[in-house]
């Protein structure tokens, strides 16, 4: 198991209550889905519960960075090639 210590924020975002300690397990096996559409609404539960317990735990500047280094490691599903397809050279 990987364990990491981080920063915690000194106050929850919109309330004056202490920020307990967070604990992130991946203990359940992602199921097979049967459709499509199954697949997408698992994975935007899963990611809206991460994305509050991290927004409600990290300070502001590191959950600043969080998203900025997980674009990073994404942007290559982003790119174009700029190529010319079908034209000819006159």
């Amino acid at each position: 198991m990987t364990e990491i210590r981080l920063f915690k924020g000194s106050a929850a975002r919109g309330s004056n209550e202490d920020v307990s300690s967070l604990r992130i397990e991946s203990l359940i096996p992602v199921p097979a889905f049967a459709e499509l559409k199954d697949a997408g609404e698992c994975y935007d539960k899963e990611a809206e519960k991460l994305v509050d317990a991290l927004y409600k735990s990290l300070p502001g500047g590191t959950m600043d960075r969080v998203l900025i280094k997980m674009l990073e490691r994404q942007a290559s599903l982003f790119r174009v090639t700029h190529t010319t397809i079908g034209l000819e050279k006159g």
